[in-house]
């Protein structure tokens, strides 16, 4: 249960991959480095859809062509009830993030 991690460590990195979730006074923020071949043809719709519409969100190209960073962030206020879906969200994603080194 990642929620509960957050709520105590206020970040949580999924195990041998690049994705970040933290926790601030006022946002929950998502940071995931992609396999950019793997994201555009693999289907991967982002910012994920679970938490509802996401204003604040963009992608930063790296100097490696083949990876991409992606960075989320929504208001605590509009998703602290559905926090248990960043289970789902990551099961999702991880197989898109590049992997730790």
């Amino acid at each position: 249960m990642i929620h509960q991690i957050l709520k105590n460590e206020k970040e949580y990195t999924v195990p041998g991959k690049y994705i970040t979730w933290t926790i601030g006074r006022n946002t929950l923020d998502l940071k995931v480095n992609l396999d950019r071949i793997k994201y555009e043809n693999g289907g991967l719709s982002l910012p994920p859809i679970e938490f509802g519409l996401c204003k604040d969100w963009h992608f930063e190209l790296s100097n490696n062509i083949s990876s991409v960073t992606f960075i989320a962030k929504w208001p605590i206020r509009r998703i602290k009830y559905k926090l248990q879906l960043i289970d789902t969200i990551n099961k999702n994603i991880t197989k898109y993030a590049l992997n730790l080194k």
